[in-house]
């Protein structure tokens, strides 16, 4: 399992959130702010975690200006959600908005993992009539007519 160490920051960070979102992106800037909080850390922590932030959105609209490939949409929908980095998770949340059926198509797979954990063979008749209204059904179900 990959390992993150541990950073000064990690007890501040719900504050530097706060502070990044009401517009203070100056690392000189939040540095004293979150002295006043008591850390303890030097100021190249701070600038360093304001670059990194800095770029992760920088990344973040970048990706957000080209359409994924379809096996990169693929891999986010089926990949769960505490497994996403944050990139990754805006990007799925902006297919889910501008595509539903995708959405929907995601929520279907996620019903037919839990039917199948359950082993609640009952459900899958109504899964499968509801999923031919789908993405996922409607290439198979269309060949067959």
């Amino acid at each position: 399992m990959f390992r993150t160490r541990q950073s000064t920051l990690d007890g501040h960070l719900p504050f530097l959130d706060a502070q990044w979102s009401g517009g203070c992106r100056n690392g000189a800037e939040l540095w004293p702010r979150l002295k006043g909080q008591g850390f303890k850390g030097s100021l190249r922590v701070v600038a360093e975690w304001t670059t990194r932030r800095r770029r992760a959105e920088t990344i973040s609209h970048q990706q957000l200006q080209k359409v994924p490939a379809a096996r990169t949409i693929a891999q986010l929908m089926t990949t769960k959600r505490d497994h996403l980095t944050r990139a990754e998770t805006v990007t799925l949340a902006v297919i889910e908005q501008n595509v539903p059926m995708l959405a929907d198509a995601q929520a279907l797979v996620g019903r037919f993992h839990a039917m199948i954990r359950r082993k609640a063979e009952i459900e899958l008749e109504p899964w499968i009539e509801e999923s031919k209204r789908s993405l996922i059904l409607v290439r198979e179900w269309n060949r067959q007519r």
